[in-house]
């Protein structure tokens, strides 16, 4: 299964103008080392100066722990009847009728013989798994 994206931040300064680019991407680990190796080639070719691949600040940060204060009181107004799923990354329980599905790029998302997920979740967008039921349920 691949590694779920995370926000990062993309920024270097043109060497011909001096011109800022600053963008944000959502990347795997493994796509942000891919892309500060390119970046780098850039440098060393004399293209561009100071260039970084980071993940957010802490404002970005202190966000994204507001939005899952959030999703989390949310997700317990949710009727109890429904079958619930945990996140493979941030762990959080979900009912299932609040993942989102289908998930984009499912087939890049599962690796042969990983078990199907339920859905992505909405908190951080990674896929979640069904929890098994307990007996008595």
């Amino acid at each position: 299964m691949t590694d779920p994206k995370k926000y990062y931040e993309i920024e270097f300064i043109y060497s011909d103008n001096g011109q800022l680019f600053n963008t944000g991407a959502r990347m795997t680990e493994e796509e942000q080392l891919k892309m500060l190796r390119i970046l780098e080639q850039f440098h060393n070719a004399g293209a561009i100066e100071q260039a970084s691949v980071v993940q957010p600040s802490e404002i970005q940060q202190d966000y994204d722990a507001a939005v899952g204060e959030i999703l989390d009181a949310l997700k317990d107004e949710v009727t109890d009847g429904d079958d619930v799923s945990e996140c493979q990354n941030c762990k959080r329980e979900w009912p299932d009728s609040v993942l989102i599905n289908p998930i984009p790029d499912l087939m890049e998302r599962v690796a042969p013989g990983e078990p199907m997920p339920s859905g992505e979740c909405p908190g951080c967008g990674a896929v979640c798994q069904p929890v098994p039921k307990e007996d008595g349920d």
